[in-house]
C-alpha cells in the first residue's frame, strides 16, 4: 500500500467509525463535551497507566493529546489509539476498524476529499451537500439599464466578457444588498460565492439600510467582503483549476486583481483571496517552476504582505515581484501587461535574503 492509499484509509476510519459507540463497546470510561475547537472526548490515556483522565481526543479534528507529565503523547487519528487500547499492531487495528466502514468508500476514492495530507482527515463530498445556493436576490448584471453595479465593474476595468464568463451578478435587497456577487465554481458545482461591496459612498449605505433596520446601524458596513457560512476561503485559490503547473504562476491578492491580469492577456494566474498563505495553498504553489507576485499597493502601503507570506510559508523558492507604480493595484494600471513583462526582483527581496526569510534564486 502506498502512502496515499494509507492516508486515504486512515481518513475513512476517522470519518466513518462511530468512535463513541466503539468506546462504549470496549467499556472505556469517557466523557464528551463541546469545546470551541469541536467535540472533545476525555478519557484515561491508552498509552500509559493512570487513574485520573488526562487524555483528550477531538472528534472533529481527530487530534489527540495526553496532558500527563510522564507521557505527553500527542498525534492524529483514532487508529493508533484503538491499537493501544486493544494491545494489537497498528496494521491489525486498521484492518479491524475498516470493517466498520462503508464498502463503497474503500472501493473508490472519487467521493472523498483529503484536505490535508499531513493530517489524516477526509470528508465525504456529496453534490447535494456541497452545492451552495446563491442568494435569493442574486441577479445577473444588466448591461442595458444603467446601474451602480455595472458602473462599478466598468470603472474597475472588468469587461462584459469577464462578467459573463464568471456569472458575476449583484444583490439589490436582502442580507447581501449593495454587493457584487462572484460565484466560485469547482468541477461544475457552485461551492461558494464572494459578496463584495461596491464602495463606501452613499449608494452603498442606502442599499444596506434594509439590513440595518434588522441588525442594527452599520452592522457589517465596515467589511469589504462577506463569505458564505462554512466556506473556507483561506484554502481556496480562485482560478486554480484553469492554470498550467508547468508554467510560472502570477499571484494576486483579490479576485478583481485577477480579472485585471486576465484582461491584460495572462491566463496563468490565481487570486490568493487575501495575504495569508495557508499550508494547503503553499503545497499547491510548490508545483510551479516560479511565482510572480503582484503587490496590492492601492492603499498606498508597501503592499508586500502576500509576497512575505509566500516566502515565510515556503510556498516556492523562486518568488519574484512584479513592481507597479506606488499607490496602484492591478485594476488601476492601464498598461498592466508592460509591468508583467518586465518583472523584477525588488530590493526588498535582497533584504529578506539577509534576514533569512527567503533563499536566493
Amino acid at each position: 500500500m502506498n502512502k496515499k492509499g494509507l492516508i486515504y484509509r486512515l481518513s475513512v476510519i476517522d470519518q466513518h467509525v462511530d468512535i463513541i459507540s466503539l468506546l462504549e463497546e470496549m467499556n472505556i470510561k469517557h466523557n464528551v463535551s463541546e469545546k470551541s475547537g469541536g467535540r472533545e472526548v476525555a478519557m484515561c490515556c491508552p498509552f500509559h497507566k493512570e487513574k485520573t483522565p488526562s487524555f483528550n481526543y477531538n472528534l472533529d479534528t481527530h487530534l489527540y493529546k495526553c496532558w500527563g507529565a510522564s507521557c505527553k503523547k500527542k498525534g492524529h487519528g483514532f487508529t493508533k489509539i484503538y491499537a493501544a487500547i486493544k494491545g494489537i499492531s497498528f496494521v491489525d487495528a486498521m484492518g479491524e476498524l475498516l470493517t466498520d466502514c462503508p464498502k463503497d468508500m474503500l472501493d473508490s476514492e472519487t467521493n472523498v476529499f483529503i484536505y490535508n495530507t499531513k493530517k489524516h482527515v477526509a470528508k465525504v463530498v456529496k453534490k447535494q451537500e456541497t452545492v451552495i445556493r446563491l442568494p435569493q436576490s442574486y441577479e445577473l448584471i444588466d448591461y442595458t439599464n444603467q446601474n451602480c453595479y455595472w458602473d462599478y465593474l466598468n470603472k474597475r476595468g472588468i469587461t462584459k466578457e469577464v462578467i459573463d464568463l464568471y456569472s458575476i451578478g449583484y444583490c439589490d435587497t436582502g442580507f447581501y444588498c449593495g454587493r457584487i456577487i462572484i460565484p466560485i465554481d469547482f468541477k461544475n458545482d457552485t461551492v461558494g460565492f464572494i459578496a463584495r461591496r461596491i464602495g463606501d459612498d452613499e449608494i452603498f449605505f442606502k442599499k444596506i439600510s434594509e439590513y440595518e433596520k434588522i441588525k442594527g446601524e452599520n452592522v457589517s458596513a465596515s467589511k469589504k467582503v462577506i463569505y458564505p457560512r462554512d466556506f473556507n476561503v483561506q484554502n481556496f485559490l480562485f482560478g486554480h483549476d484553469l492554470v498550467d503547473v508547468n508554467q510560472p504562476l502570477i499571484i494576486v491578492e483579490g479576485i478583481f486583481d485577477l480579472f485585471a491580469v486576465n484582461i491584460a492577456g495572462y491566463s496563468n494566474a490565481v487570486a490568493n483571496n487575501g495575504t495569508n498563505v495557508s499550508d494547503i495553498n503553499a503545497l499547491r504553489y510548490r508545483k510551479f517552476p516560479e511565482l510572480w507576485v503582484i503587490p496590492d499597493k492601492d492603499d498606498k502601503s508597501d503592499g508586500y504582505a502576500l509576497y512575505d507570506e509566500l516566502l515565510q510559508s515556503g510556498a516556492n523558492r523562486n518568488v519574484k515581484i512584479i513592481e507597479l507604480p506606488e499607490g496602484h493595484d492591478p485594476g488601476s494600471v492601464e498598461d498592466l501587461e508592460r509591468y508583467i513583462a518586465v518583472k523584477t526582483i525588488a530590493k526588498r527581496r535582497q533584504a529578506n535574503i539577509l534576514l533569512g526569510i527567503g533563499k536566493k534564486i
